[in-house]
């Protein structure tokens, strides 16, 4: 039981970081449209699910998308690791 509450815990934040790295690619970018979504979409969900490459992307995501502090972002999704 405890396994598939991590792998559940390992997804959603995938999925966390993801948006995040979506909104850093359209906000650094520039990326507008159906396109640029697109393209956005693709690249932060494969990129998302590499394990420290992800949490590195959700933090520059959370900064530069999102607005937040550098340290809100590292706690959010170093913990994670």
């Amino acid at each position: 039981m405890r396994k598939a509450a991590g792998i559940v815990i390992y997804l959603l934040m995938g999925v966390v970081q993801a948006i995040a790295f979506f909104s850093a690619l359209r906000a650094f970018f520039g990326l507008e449209g159906f396109l640029g979504s697109l393209i956005s979409i693709i690249l932060s969900l494969i990129v998302s699910e590499i394990p420290i490459i992800g949490q590195i992307c959700g933090i520059v995501g959370a900064v530069k998308g999102w607005g937040w502090p550098w340290w809100g972002g590292a706690l959010a999704f170093i913990v994670a690791l």
